[in-house]
């Protein structure tokens, strides 16, 4: 399993193995303000996600045919998870449709897989004797804006390395 932008995949030559990944908040659709009391109040108008990713490794990425003025589709490798407070809700977001989500048990202080039903996003975990909690994971995928990869080279083992930050739709 590969990350993948607008449908290329980022090669074992190209990231020297798996490439970094990481998720934030974009930020720019919340805001904080305090009303006449003093008290903070918090308005969401939406939550986007920035995804950053860089690698190095024995060969360029080959982006240069994407079109970065269109959305593209960011196929992620790094999994996300949520705990449950029951054994049904919903995976937020948009799932990569290549990998199934997968559920986790807590029995003692270890994880064992469960099985897991999905219908869309919504998600029902099966139980399973002595767990006191559940995980659901999943390999995001989203739309996303960027710019093309900042591409580098250099000396040493990995001589292109390359970075590039991707802001959700």
């Amino acid at each position: 399993m590969e990350v993948k932008l607008g449908g290329l995949a980022i090669t074992p030559l190209a990231s020297g193995g798996f490439p970094e990944q990481s998720y934030q908040s974009a930020g720019d659709g919340v805001t904080e303000d305090r009303r006449t009391g003093g008290t903070l109040v918090k308005m969401v108008h939406f939550r986007k996600t920035v995804i950053t990713i860089s690698g190095a490794g024995l060969m360029g990425l080959g982006f240069d045919g994407l079109n970065f003025d269109e959305p593209l589709e960011l196929l992620c490798t790094k999994p996300r998870y949520l705990i449950p407070l029951t054994l049904e809700g919903v995976i937020p977001g948009q799932i990569r449709p290549d990998v199934a989500p997968w559920a986790l048990a807590r029995i003692g202080n270890r994880e064992v897989p469960t099985a897991i039903t999905m219908t869309g996003n919504n998600f029902e975990i099966t139980p399973k004797a002595g767990a006191t909690s559940y995980k659901v994971g999943w390999m995001p995928r989203f739309m996303v804006s960027c710019e093309p990869p900042e591409e580098a080279l250099r000396a040493g083992q990995f001589p292109y390395a390359w970075s590039f930050d991707a802001r959700e739709v």
